[in-house]
């Protein structure tokens, strides 16, 4: 299986010692981290947008094969809510095109307050997209989960995100050869607590397990990304998930291993 793990994110003071070294400056967070894992979720686009020389810094700091996975900019999705967005994608997509060949998904993320009842802004929102990029887009609102949406999404070329979080049941229809899961939780684990494995999801983890093994394809490509929200800790959660699949876990520190993390339950 194609698959390929990452956190949303990697700028964790609180990961000194559990997953960075102790003497690992911030400067070298990213290529430390990239080290490791094959790609990462950018959270921080979903609040400002990069400036150019910031992501030739990062893709500078990164090997060949990494992929960046931008989340999509606050203003279109949650501000405007996809109605008159045309200068604001091709704006955002000007600047995240500077990752070059290591842009991978571009994650677009709608808020709980867009439904199935705005179908027709959904429907001229992904027009305006530009061809030749990977989208992935996250409903949290649970009417947009019926065959219908998958139709226009399927069309379009637009994977339909996996998302274990708070606002819908878990949902595994694919709608593009490529997967994209996000284990995001809840806002339960205050931020002082990440660095360690606190909430026990192995259920939910063996869950996406099974569904992983039986719809990833052999040429197909799967992404996944943990949240420290998720348990606490994104690279542990990627090592439990990593086990459950048959995959080496990465060796990053005294809680990096699953057999390490499984006394806390």
């Amino acid at each position: 299986m194609n698959i390929h793990t990452g956190t949303s994110g990697w700028s964790f003071e609180q990961w000194v010692g559990s997953f960075y070294p102790e003497i690992t400056r911030p400067s070298r967070y990213l290529e430390y981290y990239s080290s490791l894992f094959d790609t990462v979720e950018i959270d921080s686009t979903f609040y400002y947008s990069p400036e150019e020389k910031t992501i030739r810094k990062w893709t500078s700091q990164t090997p060949d094969n990494f992929k960046f996975c931008p989340k999509m900019f606050r203003k279109i999705t949650h501000d405007l809510k996809l109605i008159g967005t045309q200068n604001e994608v091709d704006s955002f997509m000007n600047r995240i095109r500077i990752f070059g060949k290591k842009l991978g998904i571009t994650l677009i993320q709608l808020p709980p307050s867009l439904s199935f009842r705005d179908i027709n802004l959904l429907k001229d929102f992904v027009e305006i997209l530009p061809e030749n990029y990977n989208f992935a887009m996250e409903f949290r609102h649970e009417s947009w989960f019926n065959p219908q949406v998958y139709s226009l999404l399927e069309k379009n070329h637009i994977i339909l995100a996996w998302s274990d979080i708070p606002y819908a049941k878990k949902h595994s229809v694919k709608t593009a050869e490529t997967i994209y899961l996000r284990l995001v939780g809840d806002r339960s684990i205050s931020e002082d607590k990440f660095g360690s494995v606190r909430v026990n999801r192995n259920s939910e983890l063996e869950w996406w397990s099974l569904k992983l093994k039986e719809m990833t394809r052999e040429n197909e490509h799967t992404f996944v990304f943990a949240n420290n929200h998720y348990q606490g800790f994104g690279p542990g959660t990627l090592n439990l998930l990593r086990n459950k699949l048959g995959m080496r876990e990465i060796d990053f520190g005294p809680m990096g291993s699953a057999k390490r993390q499984s006394h806390l339950f």
